[in-house]
């Protein structure tokens, strides 16, 4: 029979392992990790730890723009990427609009709900495009980095920056 003290460091851990698994799946990881937060929570950590948190909606390309902004202040390039998040943000709420509309639009005639449809489904196809951009560029950058290489990082966002500001503007 186990002592007194494993058995409440084995409460403890479990307690712990249950706290960062409701952490965890509050910042929106997938069921997997949350429940492997329970017995193996000190393996976790760093993603509760590193994490930078978007301001405001959260959606996969915010979420992409912010491991970038994490990866390039742990690679001591800190750019102002402050308009590129507006623009993410603003895409990502014109998204939410057309969810909202199409949630609340009981009253929409057939042809104005085909339109949101076709709306909705171009504004989710950019920014699943931009997520898979900026996924990429941050994967670039550490390989470079790694390499001892260069990086077009600068061209690279602005052309980034342009295509959210086109998606906004639609």
């Amino acid at each position: 029979m186990p002592s007194p003290t494993t058995l409440a460091l084995a409460v403890v851990w479990l307690l712990v392992g249950g706290a960062v698994a409701l952490r965890v799946h509050a910042q929106g990881h997938p069921r997997a990790a949350t429940i492997a937060a329970v017995p193996c929570w000190p393996l976790l950590l760093p993603l509760l730890l590193d994490r930078v948190e978007p301001a405001g909606i959260g959606g996969p390309a915010s979420l992409a723009l912010a491991r970038l902004v994490a990866t390039l202040l742990e690679l001591g390039e800190p750019l102002p990427l402050d308009a590129l998040r507006a623009a993410v943000l603003g895409a990502e709420r014109r998204l939410l609009g057309l969810d909202r509309l199409l949630a609340e639009g009981e009253g929409l005639r057939g042809e104005d709900r085909a339109r949101i449809l076709v709306a909705r489904a171009s504004a989710a196809t950019d920014l699943d495009a931009l997520a898979g951009e900026l996924t990429r560029l941050r994967l670039d950058l550490s390989l470079a980095t790694l390499g001892g290489e260069r990086t077009d990082l600068h061209e690279r966002l602005a052309d980034l920056h342009l295509r959210v500001r086109a998606m906004t503007e639609r």
